[in-house]
């Protein structure tokens, strides 16, 4: 065989290598049929390719007296023997896992054994093939919704992620891997995992199922859309697929990226009122209570899916502390959602007005609105006004430099045209193997393509919190950028350590607004709502009574002073240039811009 006859096979099994995760093996399994020089040639190039191996997951449901009672986690590993393999275990799987807990084949544990420390296993190879078994228990509740987004077992149905479920092998992000889930007859088990994945895409996964759960799809551009859902929210599936094809197609063909399969898993909470969502490698998931209205639920998924760009598109999240890029991450996709919503139709402009005034009206009267970006870091998860600081602040601050690119580049470069390139170059790092996150990515390509250093910018407002405001003309001219001042909320009772004694009410202020409207120390409240330091918006609290009985308590939070926050208004004389579905002071630049520079690569 002559060296140009074989070299196109090494190049294949390179791609092999690198794209499935083929063992190194397989270059000596092929030697019979390719010759010893093309086996040379091969076995010469697999270390510079790097030695990845195939992993694979096997989750079985389990079912005791036809009951099910949880689910058989295997993983199977290709390893070289001897070598030592550290897994990472969620925080979340270990209250959740049987008394047997982790079982090693193939291998030993290293250290303290099979119980984790630090979120972390160590393992010693003893054969080619080390499989790890665990099974996670139903609770056996026969609840049909859930309290959170957290993992849910019950007796009739289940929802866990990746990342809250399955343990990953450390050093290996590149690797092939594939999961399996076999399910109980009579039972609909989905996942937005369709095939084989890098294993760094695997804790970006749901797996959701139960004999409640159906299945509905739409093709749209040649894609198919699939919803998982429980029978309880079939009312609103066809709705909701309905709408989420019609936004997701908007916001694919913004990006200017083909329709690809989507995959939304939902999941019905207690709390009828509820809602929230989460992105994941090709799709999302929502939690939903039954009285969700319309437009929320569109917000949601409007939201969620442009997380598909933002940020994983654009550079993806720093390897640590990913909550210092919120402000990114959450910040942009607001602003992009309100835009998106309106310009395709799927809202009206007194609906992005509205959505508007809710996050200037949180920012202004926002007891952290001048945190540095470090409290988030600290605080985000524990923190309700820390949580929705860099939603508001990233949004704001997207509007203002959409108009300084503009006004730097006479109106030839926005935001959108920045973003854009900025997606290019992430592909373009990523085929390199450089890894350049999102918020570290967006100054170098602003400064590219608008000549501004945004290191002052992001300086003053990411990193130290100063206070932000939109300009008159901001948003441009279809709207009124207007200041209301009004009293400053006071709730008037510790609401954190009310939740915290369970909702007995501690903390009463003496003379304060709570205690006004006949709240007392020690009263038993149940509390259903929506944090706020919004004066504006009445508090309604129910107090036991005992023997079942309840009564309400409703007043406004009125504080001593008052607080000055920005909120828009459509402008009453329109000049010509306004008109329906035009987010303003947005209008992209040719779509051009956005090419990536010719870059010569340094070898």
């Amino acid at each position: 065989m002559s060296r140009q006859n074989h070299f196109p096979a090494v190049a294949l099994i390179a791609l092999l290598v690198s794209t499935y995760g083929v063992v190194p093996t397989l270059a000596e399994s092929l030697a019979p049929v390719m010759g010893d020089q093309a086996n040379n040639d091969i076995a010469a190039s697999l270390p510079m390719l790097g030695r990845t191996y195939p992993i694979h997951y096997q989750i079985s449901t389990e079912r005791v007296a036809e009951r099910f009672t949880g689910l058989l986690v295997r993983l199977d590993l290709s390893v070289e023997p001897g070598s030592t393999t550290t897994l990472d275990v969620p925080d979340q799987l270990t209250s959740h896992l049987s008394a047997s807990g982790f079982v090693i084949d193939g291998g030993d544990w290293i250290g303290g054994g099979a119980v984790p420390k630090d979120d972390k296993l160590a393992l010693k190879a003893a054969s080619p093939h080390v499989t790890i078994t665990y099974h996670i228990l139903s609770d056996g509740s026969e609840d049909l919704n859930a309290d959170s987004q957290h993992m849910v077992l019950h007796a009739n149905w289940f929802s866990m992620r990746g990342d809250e479920s399955l343990v990953i092998p450390e050093g290996r992000g590149t690797a092939s891997a594939s999961v399996d889930v076999s399910e109980l007859p009579g039972w609909t088990v989905t996942s937005n995992l369709t095939g084989p994945v890098p294993l760094s895409q695997v804790g970006d996964s749901i797996f959701l199922g139960g004999s409640n759960y159906r299945v509905m799809s739409r093709t749209v551009s040649g894609a198919t859309f699939r919803l998982a859902y429980p029978t309880a929210l079939s009312n609103k599936a066809a709705a909701l697929l309905d709408a989420a094809s019609t936004i997701m197609t908007a916001e694919r063909r913004f990006w200017g990226t083909p329709a690809k399969p989507v995959y939304i898993g939902l999941i019905e909470l207690k709390d009828d009122a509820d809602f929230s969502g989460r992105g994941l490698q090709g799709g999302f998931s929502l939690y939903l209570g039954d009285a969700v209205e319309h437009k929320s639920w569109l917000r949601l998924i409007a939201h969620e899916n442009l997380h598909n760009w933002i940020s994983r598109s654009i550079g993806g999240f720093p390897a640590t502390d990913s909550n210092l890029e919120a402000w990114l991450n959450e910040g942009f996709t607001e602003a992009y959602t309100a835009r998106l919503l309106l310009s395709s139709g799927l809202w009206t402009e007194q609906d992005y007005i509205d959505d508007w005034n809710i996050s200037l009206a949180r920012y202004g009267t926002s007891p952290v609105k001048t945190a540095p970006n470090s409290r988030i870091l600290v605080d985000r998860q524990r923190d309700y006004d820390v949580n929705k600081l860099p939603y508001d602040r990233g949004r704001i601050l997207a509007v203002i430099l959409d108009q300084k690119f503009r006004t730097k580049t006479h109106g030839r470069v926005g935001l959108d045209d920045v973003l854009r390139a900025q997606m290019l170059d992430a592909k373009h790092n990523e085929k390199a193997a450089r890894v350049i996150s999102a918020d570290q990515l967006f100054p170098e390509v602003a400064k590219r393509l608008t000549g501004l250093d945004l290191t002052d910018d992001l300086g003053r407002f990411i990193d130290r919190g100063e206070s932000l405001s939109l300009g008159p003309d901001t948003l441009g001219a279809c709207v009124t950028v207007n200041i209301v001042t009004q009293p400053v909320f006071d709730r008037g009772f510790d609401l954190h350590a009310t939740f915290k004694a369970h909702g007995v009410l501690t903390g009463l202020e003496s003379g304060g607004p709570a205690e006004k409207a006949g709240l007392r120390e020690g009263d038993k409240l149940r509390i259903d709502e929506t944090p706020t330091n919004d004066s504006r918006v009445t508090l309604s609290y129910r107090v036991d009574d005992g023997d079942g009985q309840s009564h309400t308590v409703s007043y406004r939070p009125i504080g001593t002073g008052t607080v000055s926050f920005q909120q828009l208004a459509a402008r009453a004389i329109r000049p010509k240039t306004c008109s329906s579905n035009v987010a303003w002071g947005w209008k992209s630049a040719p779509a051009t811009l956005a090419k990536r520079p010719h870059r010569k690569e340094t070898p």
